[in-house]
């Protein structure tokens, strides 16, 4: 057995990912062969891998996501209301930068129920992805 190769997705692999999609419980209900053969977005990458032979053994689409991690100051040393609105106009700036990197989705940790997970979720709409971590997709 040789290691996978990978090429781009094509229109012949559409009915195999039809195929595929329809016998899995775990996404029949939720893709359609789109979601892998159409062209990549900014910040995607989509191929096929396949055996010796060319036959895919899987699709993949990958999505480019920033991890965030941030130090503030004290608010001793900079004032509630003024670090609230830098921290605003920061991640506006920041957030269309990535956006024109093709970044659709950042990641952040944060201690639960902080005050900073509060702020992002009501200011940014970040969600929960897991204990700690909050996630906004563009």
């Amino acid at each position: 057995m040789s290691e996978p190769s990978f090429r781009p997705i094509n229109a012949e692999d559409v009915p195999v990912l039809q195929r595929w999609i329809s016998a899995d419980p775990e996404h029949r209900d939720y893709y359609q062969p789109e979601f892998w053969s159409s062209a990549p977005a900014a910040g995607e990458m989509k191929f096929a891998a396949t055996d010796e032979d060319g036959k895919p053994i899987a699709f993949v689409k990958i999505e480019m996501v920033a991890r965030l991690y941030v130090q503030f100051p004290p608010t001793e040393e900079m004032g509630k209301f003024s670090l609230t609105k830098r921290i605003r106009r920061g991640c506006e700036r920041m957030f269309q930068g990535l956006w024109e990197l093709g970044i659709r989705e950042v990641i952040f940790g944060t201690v639960p129920g902080s005050a900073l997970q509060r702020f992002m979720r009501r200011a940014f709409i970040f969600g929960p992805m897991a204990e700690g971590t909050e996630s906004r997709r563009f």
